[in-house]
């Protein structure tokens, strides 16, 4: 879509008028600071303009969960909460929950920055780099696309696995990949390992070139190997 010559008409005032401005494609990443871009410069109310979420992002509230693992790996065991409204996992030290009382902040946070007013699908729910998506990476996930009509009904659910050793497997669905954290309560919160894309950065359904190609996996299939592999399931 290109802006070139906008018709303005005031019809009960009977007032019409063209006015010519330059041509500003709106394809691509915002062309903020360009004179007649149409862009806003400045956002209010949120971290950026990627963030979208009408909701407060904090470490002890989720946004449309749709998932639950506990890892039984270590007693009392540990707990992971897919929150597909703010793309993101938060972990929870069962140990601490039974013994505190109410609310109960997240330990540990994966696929966001921080707990606090990040919840952007890999860092842009507004979709600002149309028509091209964000590129995905190791510290990131999606639990709801940026092209979605609204947040507040839109959602994910995923299954999640977590073996003996506690490392946690998770199908990031709208990135179409598996990954793998090795003990993320023990190290770190960024992937160790994937399935279904060539690199982390990759996020587009069924890729040629790789062994396995995944389109909205959400479940996991526990092989006799001890092997996690996806099983794919398409939503309509």
């Amino acid at each position: 879509m290109k802006i070139s010559n906008v018709f303005l008409s005031l019809v009960g005032v009977g007032l019409s008028t063209i006015v010519s401005e330059p041509a500003i494609s709106m394809a691509g990443p915002a062309p903020r600071g360009v004179p007649g871009d149409r862009w806003a410069d400045t956002v209010i109310g949120k971290r950026d303009f990627g963030e979208i979420s009408p909701r407060e992002i904090v470490p002890y509230k989720v946004s449309a969960p749709g998932g639950v693992i506990v890892d039984r790996s270590v007693s009392p065991g540990r707990m992971y909460v897919w929150d597909s409204g703010n793309c993101r996992i938060l972990g929870f030290k069962l140990a601490k929950a039974y013994s505190a009382s109410s609310p109960i902040t997240a330990d540990i946070v994966i696929g966001q920055p921080s707990g606090y007013d990040h919840g952007a699908s890999n860092g842009d729910s507004s979709f600002q780099t149309y028509p091209d998506r964000a590129p995905a990476s190791a510290a990131t996930l999606s639990g709801i696309v940026e092209w979605t009509r609204t947040t507040l009904e839109d959602k994910s659910f995923v299954g999640m696995y977590v073996d003996s050793a506690g490392n946690l497997y998770v199908p990031d669905i709208n990135n179409h990949r598996v990954l793998k954290y090795i003990s993320p309560f023990t190290t770190d919160t960024i992937a160790d390992d994937l399935w279904g894309q060539v690199d982390f950065a990759g996020n587009k359904p069924n890729l040629t070139g790789t062994p396995l190609t995944l389109h909205r996996s959400r479940r996991l299939l526990l092989c006799a190997s001890l092997q996690s592999i996806p099983v794919e399931e398409v939503s309509p």
